[in-house]
């Protein structure tokens, strides 16, 4: 947590001195590099970490033999090639970023990939796919917080099931009640949480405005 808020007070910095145009060379490339270094490698770690339980967790929920994974773009192996490596991008780029203002590379602009079965999720993978890798991812980040943390996340979920058929939402509950801990629901279907194994739990229901117990 400190060490991205870090890095954003860097960025902030080195995206000033970039529109400073009397500069001959960039003051803030040395510890933006260091600190995006450590980020990455932070991040890849967390990554190899929840790939291994998401996989498991996908097949056991779903049963539906497809293959999952998450990709983030990584530029080497070790810290000090990555290191070395970057710092070259963000020399490379310097002509580039002055005139935007901006720093095109880092932590801030990488996104992971989602993969099923080796392609992009989000340009291949149907709504329901879609609904049922995230659902696994969210259940594999609690397995892993758990681990880490020794205790049990707050799970918000807005109507993430409406995609997926009835074997699938069985087996998403199931999975989800065996890991979580206090959970909020949104829906607009009160018998999907009725007939799941929520029947203990507490019901509102919000109209027009008010928001009201619901039974």
């Amino acid at each position: 947590m400190y060490l991205f808020q870090d890095y954003l007070r860097c960025l902030k910095q080195r995206n000033a001195a970039l529109k400073e145009a009397n500069l001959t060379s960039d003051p803030w490339d040395g510890q933006f590099a260091e600190l995006a270094t450590k980020i990455t490698f932070h991040r890849l770690a967390y990554i190899e970490r929840i790939n291994n339980i998401l996989s498991e967790i996908f097949e056991r929920t779903y049963h539906c033999g497809e293959s999952v994974s998450i990709k983030y773009p990584d530029y080497a192996n070790d810290p000090h090639d990555f290191k070395k490596k970057f710092s070259a991008r963000l020399a490379a780029d310097r002509r580039k970023e002055r005139l935007y203002g901006i720093t095109l590379i880092g932590p801030h602009r990488d996104d992971p990939q989602f993969l099923l079965n080796g392609q992009s999720l989000s340009l291949y993978g149907s709504q329901g796919q879609q609904r049922s890798f995230m659902l696994a991812f969210k259940t594999a980040q609690i397995i892993d917080f758990k681990k880490c943390r020794g205790m049990r996340p707050v799970l918000l979920l807005d109507d993430m099931t409406s995609e997926l058929d009835s074997d699938r939402k069985d087996s998403f509950f199931t999975s989800l009640l065996d890991q979580a801990g206090q959970v909020f629901i949104t829906s607009t279907d009160f018998t999907l949480l009725k007939n799941k194994r929520f029947s203990d739990g507490n019901f509102l229901k919000v109209e027009n405005g008010t928001i009201d117990s619901y039974n």
